[in-house]
């Protein structure tokens, strides 16, 4: 795993939404990192956390939501342990296919 990949992780899993944005800016292929031996993505971590907005954002800019970890679990999976439906709805929404706008969730 990359320094830049570890740090980029490490601010998801803070929350530091200003670092994360500021590090998509300049290097978007960072979001397809994954971590060691659990090969988690940043949307796994984020969904670990329960953070809403960071899902959001990594959502908007492509994160892989059926992208599995080491152990078969999707992000998804992840969020429904934080019994939170708003990251559920989120993660498992789309882009409307005709404007490609993403839906509202109800925190964003």
């Amino acid at each position: 795993m990359s320094l830049a990949t570890t740090s980029f992780l490490v601010d998801v899993r803070r929350g530091d939404l200003a670092s994360v944005k500021r590090v998509l800016a300049h290097q978007p292929g960072v979001l397809h990192g994954r971590s060691g031996a659990d090969l988690r993505t940043p949307l796994h971590v984020a969904a670990e956390v329960g953070n809403h907005l960071m899902l959001r954002t990594l959502l908007q800019h492509g994160a892989g939501y059926a992208v599995p970890d080491a152990a078969g679990e999707v992000p998804l999976m992840l969020a429904a342990r934080q019994v939170r439906a708003e990251d559920m709805d989120c993660i498992s929404s789309r882009p409307c296919p005709r404007t490609r706008a993403w839906p509202q969730c109800a925190s964003a």
